[in-house]
């Protein structure tokens, strides 16, 4: 917005911010965090605004592909365009289970839930408390009990139950009840053998206060601070863009005719590249910095534990990455080079 503003719309607004900054008695490092955390600040509100409005209205948009299919193509098409804008960033977290509960799906708040794609008939959902379902299809109403575990791209069929303590495999097809404290995997599913859940270990009253306190603060704080590490490590960037495309049509013979502004638009093409390169090189620097590397056959980390949260945070950030510049190469060297800084 900046860098069209100042050049092709002819608005100095690096002299107005110098200005405000001087009436605040701020300097521009500050001037510049303190609009920074009132953008990230107002993006939470606007994204918040966001999830409950479209989840609520699409509760009242009744319909399935079978019955009410118009209704459902609106709800569909809601869905579609809101859910990638901020929803999406709380997959994983309590914000998704509250997120499914307006929808109409019966989700426990305790459960975790993981979506890459929006729930087109959330009411078919019944989640009970302390599962973990990661990315399932729900082709009908299906039951997951409690504290068992669905893993990533599951096709449910219809009437599937999943009961308490049991196992379904990643990539399986549940057309068939899974007893307590069974494992199916497979496609066709079937039961392989006896689940191996454990409990987590006992806590002291002080730490399961820290992890309920963390598991209602992470949904509202990490969209901001991701929001937050996005403007800090693109505006110094989009600072220098601005300043060379201002250079540029500030220069002796050149003005804002046609030709000019076609070559500022051509030059945005590589600066886009720039942009998407420093992005994706954040996420490798917080992946290590915060994760490290996760050895094969590590030790298993409990869901709900600070770690969980920061790999989901990790995770999230990487995500941004790829949907933004790193997912236009893949296929490519620089794909792989990416995935090998990451620890792949």
């Amino acid at each position: 917005v900046m860098a069209s503003a100042d050049v092709l719309m002819g608005l100095d607004l690096a002299s107005y911010a110098d200005d405000a900054a001087k009436k605040l008695g701020d300097t521009r490092t500050v001037f510049g965090l303190r609009v920074a955390l009132m953008v990230v600040v107002s993006y939470a509100a606007f994204g918040w605004a966001l999830t409950l409005s479209s989840a609520l209205l699409c509760r009242v948009l009744r319909g399935s592909r079978r019955r009410n299919s118009q209704l459902f193509q609106i709800r569909r098409l809601i869905l579609r365009m809101t859910f990638p804008r901020y929803p999406a960033q709380l997959s994983g977290t309590m914000g998704m289970a509250l997120y499914l509960r307006l929808l109409g799906g019966r989700v426990a708040a305790s459960s975790t839930v993981s979506l890459a794609d929006p729930p087109l008939e959330p009411r078919k959902l019944m989640i009970a408390a302390g599962a973990v379902v990661m990315g399932p299809l729900a082709l009908g109403e299906c039951c997951v009990g409690e504290r068992s575990l669905v893993g990533g791209g599951s096709v449910l069929l219809p009437h599937a139950e999943v009961e308490a303590g049991s196992v379904v495999g990643a990539m399986s097809v549940v057309g068939l009840p899974v007893r307590s404290g069974m494992q199916l995997g497979g496609n066709p599913g079937i039961i392989m053998r006896r689940a191996g859940l454990g409990t987590p270990p006992p806590t002291s009253c002080g730490r399961a206060a820290v992890r309920v306190a963390l598991r209602c603060a992470y949904p509202v704080l990490a969209p901001m601070v991701l929001q937050f590490l996005l403007l800090v490590t693109l505006l110094p960037a989009m600072v220098v863009l601005t300043i060379i495309m201002d250079t540029w049509l500030q220069a002796p013979g050149s003005s804002a005719d046609p030709k000019s502004l076609t070559l500022v638009a051509l030059a945005l093409a590589p600066a886009y590249v720039l942009l998407g390169a420093c992005l994706a090189a954040v996420a490798v620097v917080l992946k290590w910095l915060l994760l490290g590397r996760i050895p094969v056959g590590g030790r298993w980390r409990w869901v709900g534990s600070w770690f969980h949260h920061i790999f989901a945070f990790v995770q999230s950030l990487a995500s941004l990455s790829a949907g933004i510049f790193v997912g236009m190469t893949f296929g490519s060297p620089m794909y792989n080079w990416w995935l090998r800084f990451m620890g792949a």
